[in-house]
């Protein structure tokens, strides 16, 4: 038996890959646009703190701005938000889950926030929805050929999750540090400006 229109898992998985496919389009071009509000939305995966005074009128030079490989925009004099530079003619991996990062300082402590894209999430849970529909249908088929298929199929997702996650953290922290030698070498600058 294989899913036709009608079916339950088909129909929600399909529902749910379109609208995902949908928020992810819209989210991306917020993101690279870096529009503040949608910085707050969606799963936090990657959180710390870092003693790091917040920045002065005299460290924001223009907004946004290009700080290592992050993209930056200051939000207000206590908050910025930060995705990674997009480099058209670079190879490197990338993942399915690129986070979307913001600080929060309160008073000299930076709260950092890595929150994974929500439209992806939504299509990963399709995929996830539509591959355990079709495992349950083949059950009655095939047996134990499709328990392996089902718990093949979570393997896979779990192992791009985890490789994605495991990418995007490190690429966090590293735009991080760029963030923190930025703010900390451009002390002295302000203070001759002064």
């Amino acid at each position: 038996m294989m899913f036709t229109t009608g079916d339950p898992f088909w129909d929600a998985g399909f529902a749910v890959a379109a609208l995902a496919f949908a928020i992810a389009i819209l989210e991306g071009v917020a993101v690279f646009a870096l529009a503040s509000p949608v910085f707050r939305i969606g799963f936090p995966a990657f959180r710390c703190s870092v003693a790091v005074p917040p920045p002065s009128p005299l460290d924001i030079t223009e907004n946004p701005m290009t700080i290592g490989d992050a993209r930056v925009r200051w939000s207000g004099p206590s908050e910025c938000v930060f995705r990674r530079r997009f480099y058209p003619f670079r190879f490197e991996i990338n993942t399915p889950f690129p986070f979307k990062c913001s600080v929060d300082w309160k008073g000299n402590t930076a709260h950092i926030t890595g929150r994974l894209p929500v439209g992806t999430l939504l299509f990963f849970m399709a995929w996830l929805l539509v591959w355990s529909g079709a495992g349950v249908q083949m059950i009655s088929q095939s047996g134990p050929v499709t328990v392996l298929f089902t718990l093949a199929g979570w393997l896979f997702v779990g192992g791009i999750g985890a490789f994605s996650l495991k990418v995007e953290r490190q690429r966090a922290q590293k735009m991080l540090s760029q963030l923190e030698l930025f703010l900390s070498t451009s002390r002295p600058t302000r203070a001759e400006a002064v």
